[in-house]
This record gives structure tokens, C-alpha cells and sequence, in this order.
């Protein structure tokens, strides 16, 4: 599984110009889930994430936002595959 989180999407603007990034994630040989797809949000925020060690050498991965989506899984590997930086749509 893949994730592509937008760092600080919904955060105050850094006061020296910095850009925000994308953080790549995969969760690699997942082996148990639970995520709802119907609860995905577009305006959802991921107010807190969570890597912990699990039995038989797996990571557990528990994805928290602020409304909807909730994503808790066991893989064998998380790798960060990319970090870039964006710029912010201004609506």
C-alpha cells in the first residue's frame, strides 16, 4: 500500500518561505488491514500517526485523522520511497 501524505496541508504557512513536502510511504507484505473507503474524506486531516513493533517481526501502522478515514494495518516493511516539496493550491 501506498501513501502520499501532503505535510502541513492544512497547517499555517512557514513564515521563512519554506515549501511543505509529500512523503511517500509504502507499507510493504501487508498481511492484515482495516480500512473503510467510505469514510475517505478529501478534506480529512491526519492528526496523528503511528509505527509500532508487532508480533512475528511486523510493523503496525494506525493512520488517525481529525474525521473519516481511519487506517489501521500490519505489513512486514515501511519504506519512505520519496520526499518532495509542493506548493500549496491557493483557494
Amino acid at each position: 500500500m501506498r501513501l502520499e501524505v501532503l505535510h502541513n496541508r492544512y497547517g499555517s504557512p512557514s513564515v521563512d518561505g519554506r515549501l511543505d513536502q509529500i512523503i511517500v510511504i509504502d507499507c510493504l507484505d501487508v498481511r492484515t488491514s482495516e480500512i473503510d473507503v467510505n469514510a475517505m474524506l478529501e478534506e480529512a486531516t491526519i492528526m496523528e500517526m503511528t509505527l509500532a513493533e508487532a508480533p512475528d517481526g511486523l510493523i503496525r501502522l494506525d493512520l488517525l485523522p481529525n474525521v473519516g478515514l481511519d487506517i489501521r494495518l500490519t505489513c512486514k516493511e515501511v519504506v519512505i520511497v520519496d520526499m518532495r516539496p509542493y506548493v500549496r493550491e491557493v483557494s
